[in-house]
């Protein structure tokens, strides 16, 4: 199954650089390329669309591109996405991508990163 690659947005608010990155419609163990978010933030992590068979996303995080671990949300836990929701993350990586846990055939979610960039 091929790996599907984020797509950017460079949006600006109040002059503060921000962005969000999309993965869309990611079907059951499917991979997903990371996006580098050197220099930025990941404010929180939102996730939708169908959640089937007890489909979920977590959000792994990366300094080396190599090895990965899960990020956490504000109270600490991992981030485990069962259903259409926003969350924070703590964590800052020089690396993040989502990652589908479970589901079926019939699983499609999209998932959208907020991040917002140091000021130079």
């Amino acid at each position: 199954m091929e790996a599907v690659k984020p797509k950017v947005n460079d949006l600006k608010a109040w002059s503060s650089p921000v962005q969000t990155v999309e993965w869309n419609d990611l079907e059951a163990e499917q991979p997903c390329e990371p996006v580098e978010t050197s220099g930025a933030h990941v404010k929180s992590i939102q996730v939708f669309g169908g959640f089937s068979n007890e489909a979920a996303i977590a959000l792994e995080g990366s300094n080396d591109g190599a090895n990965w671990a899960r990020l956490t949300n504000a109270f600490g836990n991992q981030i485990e996405l069962t259903e259409d929701k926003i969350q924070s993350v703590t964590e800052i990586t020089r690396f993040v991508r989502p990652r589908v846990l479970r589901g079926d055939k019939r699983t499609k979610i999209s998932v959208v990163i907020f991040l917002r960039r140091e000021f130079k």
